[in-house]
């Protein structure tokens, strides 16, 4: 998978791919990774996580990106 959470605790693991309109399995772009954290960010103050950091990370090793949640 081209998407991985560290950190959450609060929300499932599908909801978040949901509010970042995202699938299992689906291609997540480099360029795309600020935007999709303050997206995610957004969703957490939705449900009351007023300060909530998302930070993006790029793994290298397979692509991959990590959004780090501290909720």
């Amino acid at each position: 998978d081209a998407l991985a959470f560290e950190g959450r605790a609060a929300l499932e693991e599908e909801e978040l791919r949901e509010a970042l309109g995202l699938t299992r399995g689906g291609k997540v772009l480099e360029e795309d990774a600020p935007r999709l954290a303050e997206r995610l960010a957004e969703h957490y103050r939705e449900k009351g996580y007023a300060w909530v950091e998302v930070t993006p990370r790029i793994e290298a090793r397979g692509s991959k990106l990590v959004l780090s949640i501290f909720e």
